[in-house]
């Protein structure tokens, strides 16, 4: 899964699915939830034949600050990103591994 999975899922097509259940049983590949209770869905997963992604916004500035990657074979690995005092940004990996390991 690259980073534009991880931020865009399915919203590069433009139709950003709402998460909810269809008749056939299958959810929506995006979903949104307000983790904390503050009134404000900061956490995001999206779903790709290639795994999942979680992503969160957690000073509630409309950016995303971390995110998780699992592929299928149980793969992860977590990014955060780090801002300095100039204003310039960078992801960094702070975790990675295998979930069945």
């Amino acid at each position: 899964m690259d980073l534009g999975d991880a931020f865009l899922g399915d919203a590069r097509s433009g139709d950003v699915p709402t998460g909810e259940n269809h008749a056939d049983g299958l959810q929506d590949p995006v979903e949104m939830f307000d983790v904390d209770g503050d009134g404000y869905e900061e956490t995001r997963t999206s779903y790709t034949d290639a795994g999942m992604t979680v992503s969160r916004d957690r000073d509630a500035d409309g950016v995303i600050d971390t995110f998780t990657t699992v592929g299928r074979g149980g793969h992860y690995e977590t990014w955060e990103i780090f801002r300095a005092a100039d204003g310039t940004s960078r992801w960094e990996e702070t975790s990675a591994g295998d979930v069945f390991e």
